[in-house]
């Protein structure tokens, strides 16, 4: 008879051990990535965004063994999402130019960009106390 431990408890340790790295992984490699993406996007509030957004997908990850290189596998969802964002702002300026959108004309208020700020200095606290 073996001791082994139940599932539970070893899909446990490899949730912690996955929130561990991704934890490692921002805090050696998000800098380079806010610019990165800043760069591509020409904002660093929409370079934050996206960053959070690529950490959330890598968190969600059921499987994250099946993905040896975290770090390229970040750069490279973030920059797949920071081409959406770019594609969908190019989409939005021309229904303005059409005169198809009326909701595109809105520019983001000052409440709306603090509230995303603090959304995304809430993210890397959580990732922060992960360790």
């Amino acid at each position: 008879m073996t001791n082994r431990m139940p599932r539970d408890s070893e899909h446990e340790r490899s949730r912690d051990n996955h929130a561990q790295r991704i934890s490692r992984l921002f805090s050696e490699h998000n800098d380079s990535l806010i610019q990165f993406l800043a760069t591509r996007l020409r904002s660093v509030q929409e370079a934050k965004e996206v960053a959070q957004e690529a950490y959330v997908r890598l968190l969600s990850l059921e499987d994250s063994g099946a993905v040896s290189f975290l770090r390229a596998f970040l750069f490279k969802t973030a920059a797949n999402l920071a081409v959406d964002r770019i594609r969908s702002r190019n989409r939005q300026r021309q229904a303005l130019h059409a005169g198809l959108c009326d909701e595109c004309r809105e520019t983001p208020t000052p409440d709306r960009e603090a509230a995303t700020a603090q959304e995304v200095d809430e993210l890397a606290g959580r990732i922060r106390n992960l360790r």
